[in-house]
């Protein structure tokens, strides 16, 4: 079943809006909070891709006190950011989401980085102010630890309903008990720390319990897009109206499409939409090469199973159909050793060292399962096949697979065969002009536009 159908299905329960927990004297419908967790498992088999072990522990602790004195200095805004959002440029590691606002003037934004599987010295990254997440997570995991043993879910019931329709079970209170920490130990932080004007964040479906700290202290929320915005992406389909406190205020997104998909296809509850753009792409868009003869192809990977799925088929598409034809694989969190662990890579397989950007950039196509990063690599001037068997391409993508001439599916290594011996490479021009719906120009103007219209 889609995820689409399976949301149609499980939110016509109107029981759900009663699925809450009871805190500090205050309710809070928590099926928002479990709804992520439920569908990542049913898409990718696991509940999480960041288990937490002592390694995982270890690098918290050291990260810790990672710009710490900034923390207590005045900005303007605060934006919560992964380190996986920086790529190298120009010799220092850029955030695709943030340090474009590097470009407003007199304009100060604290970023607090979860620094997971990476960190940068500060010296090579073009972040003016950051502090690691770590010094907020290291509490909130010890405030669960100490006050939130024990607590009531409220029509509990409606749990096993849901497992049963998607077949799949998650620890539900360990994931409430994460944001009931995160709305504690930010509440504590705010009645310190100077607040700022405006919170931005990548990824709202991961802090509902800080943006309910926020909203408490009449701070607005901004959500800014990190991926795809679909009815086949279950933290933005929503088929029931939910409360709209631990939804951010406004969702900064790339362009017209998503803002059409949130204002008519779905009742989540965010209706302030901007369309923004993308900084990183305006720039890659200008360095990508022209190519007139198939060389090379970019490979997105996705981690867990979708991605080694991805690679067997390739690797299948290489044994039946010897060609001359380069693969530049572009790794997410798996890492290169771990890929060659499980897989005996011919010589034409390459790992690339470069950002996903200029791998696309550089290479005549690109190739995934169902990443994001296809919009931008359409909007880079490259076309783009989805090679995948399980249907989640076209779920996810449909609109744009129906609606781009140069972005195609494929479902296996013969079809690929037979798609690339009839494919001519379009002219980048070509790519771009077709795509041009897909991204907003102009981000520092529109990013101008967006915050003098929440802080008025």
């Amino acid at each position: 079943m889609k995820v689409s159908q399976l949301i149609e299905e499980i939110e016509s329960n109107p029981q759900l809006a009663s699925l809450n927990v009871s805190f500090r004297g205050k309710k809070h419908q928590i099926y928002p909070w479990l709804k992520g967790r439920y569908f990542h498992k049913f898409v990718v088999g696991e509940e999480s891709l960041a288990e937490k072990n002592t390694s995982l522990l270890f690098r918290q602790i050291t990260s810790f006190f990672y710009g710490f004195f900034h923390l207590f200095k005045r900005y303007d805004a605060w934006g919560f950011s992964n380190v996986q959002e920086r790529v190298l440029v120009d010799g220092k590691y850029f955030d695709k989401l943030y340090d474009g606002f590097n470009e407003l003037k007199d304009y100060r934004i604290l970023l607090i980085e979860l620094q997971l599987f990476k960190q940068y010295p500060r010296r090579k990254i073009y972040s003016k102010h950051i502090v690691s997440k770590a010094f907020f997570m290291l509490q909130e995991e010890v405030y669960q630890r100490l006050f939130l043993r024990k607590i009531h879910l409220e029509n509990e019931t409606i749990l096993s309903e849901i497992e049963q329709k998607t077949g799949v079970t998650i620890d539900a209170k360990n994931a409430v008990r994460k944001y009931l920490a995160q709305y504690a130990v930010m509440r504590f932080w705010l009645r310190i720390l100077k607040n700022p004007k405006l919170v931005f964040t990548t990824v709202s479906y991961s802090n509902f319990g800080y943006i309910l700290a926020f909203h408490e202290r009449g701070i607005k929320v901004v959500e800014l897009q990190h991926g795809v915005i679909s009815e086949g992406h279950q933290a933005y389909n929503y088929k029931q109206t939910f409360e709209a406190n631990a939804f951010p205020d406004a969702l900064a997104v790339w362009s017209k499409k998503e803002y059409s998909f949130l204002h008519e296809k779905t009742h989540f509850p965010t209706k302030t939409i901007f369309p923004i753009g993308r900084p990183i792409l305006e720039k890659y868009a200008s360095l990508a090469i022209e190519s007139t003869t198939l060389k090379t192809i970019c490979v997105s990977l996705q981690d867990g199973p979708i991605g080694d799925r991805l690679i067997n088929e390739l690797l299948s598409f290489n044994e039946r159909f010897p060609s001359q034809l380069q693969f530049q694989l572009q790794c997410r969190r798996t890492t290169e050793a771990t890929y060659r662990e499980r897989f005996d890579f011919p010589s034409n397989f390459d790992f690339f060292t470069g950002t996903i950007y200029e791998n696309i950039a550089q290479s005549d196509l690109h190739i995934t399962a169902f990443s994001t990063s296809a919009i931008e690599s359409l909007v880079i001037g490259k076309a783009v096949i989805f090679l995948d068997e399980s249907g989640k391409a076209k779920e996810v993508f449909g609109d744009l697979i129906a609606s781009n001439p140069y972005c195609s599916l494929v479902h296996n290594a013969e079809e690929l065969k037979a798609f690339l011996s009839e494919l001519t490479i379009p002219a980048k021009a070509d790519v771009q002009s077709a795509s041009e719906d897909l991204n907003t120009p102009n981000y520092t103007l529109q990013l101008k536009k967006l915050i003098a219209n929440l802080t008025a």
